[in-house]
């Protein structure tokens, strides 16, 4: 299995609910974290020119570092900035920016690139950067993508919070219902275009029904309901640090 991640320097939803000199330093130490526990394993790590030098400081040997510019990323040639921004304009969780949006939309762009440079590997996680943003992850990491979670059906298998309800819904903002978590998805190659050209369609609709889809959990949801290729995984163990990566503890 290929961990696939990337960290690109645009205006954040912690930048603007806190300091962002402390959501800088909140990410940066995050990163650290995740090379420090994750960085002897195969890593695809997509990044900008501004925060190479870093990625570069902290970041080991297996790690196959690729540089992109953010403006021009494929998303945009299927979800145009004017889209991306007519969304925010919409969406009610107003410490989002559109540009998050289309990095959390990225995320299988970026699988796909992976799996384009490493041909032989059938199984690709994705994990956000951020995530590991706590010592206590260290046990659960020891093992992480050694587990015999790949005994598995090919497919795409997303962290489930609440079981999605059986009809196909578009997903509107709640504070205390949140259905999937997006920050860790697994691939298997043969899903990974299958994937991406159902999140634009259903992104699409949320565009079509005026409904904000800037987060990209809303959208996984919506997909997950309508292709029965995503898996959506529950969690199966109670004393992890952090519920919204609880795939750390099972991949």
């Amino acid at each position: 299995m290929r961990i696939v991640s990337g960290f690109f320097e645009i205006p954040n939803k912690y930048a603007i609910m806190i300091n962002p000199s402390d959501a800088k330093d909140m990410y940066r130490q995050a990163m650290v974290n995740f090379f420090l526990y994750l960085g002897t394993q195969p890593i695809t790590f997509f990044t900008d020119a501004q925060t190479l030098p870093f990625i570069q400081q902290i970041a080991g040997p297996n790690v196959d570092i690729q540089v992109r510019d953010v403006d021009h990323l494929p998303i945009y040639n299927d979800i145009p900035v004017a889209e991306w921004k007519a969304h925010l304009e919409m969406d009610t969780e107003k410490y989002h920016t559109w540009q998050l949006g289309a990095i959390w939309a990225s995320k299988a762009y970026f699988v796909k690139e992976a799996a384009e440079l490493d041909p032989s590997e059938s199984w690709f996680v994705w994990v956000d950067a951020g995530c590991i943003r706590t010592p206590l992850w260290e046990p659960f990491l020891q093992d992480f993508t050694q587990r015999e979670f790949l005994t598995q059906t090919p497919g795409v298998y997303i962290q489930s919070l609440i079981p999605l309800p059986k009809e196909p819904m578009l997903v509107e903002f709640h504070p205390t219902t949140k259905y999937v978590a997006g920050g860790i998805i697994l691939f298997h190659r043969d899903y990974i275009q299958p994937y991406l050209k159902e999140y634009v369609r259903v992104f699409k609709l949320y565009t079509d029904a005026k409904k904000p889809a800037i987060c990209d959990q809303f959208v996984i949801a919506t997909l997950a309901q309508k292709n029965d290729w995503v898996y959506p995984i529950r969690p199966r163990i109670r004393t992890i640090p952090d519920t919204w990566f609880f795939f750390l503890a099972v991949l």
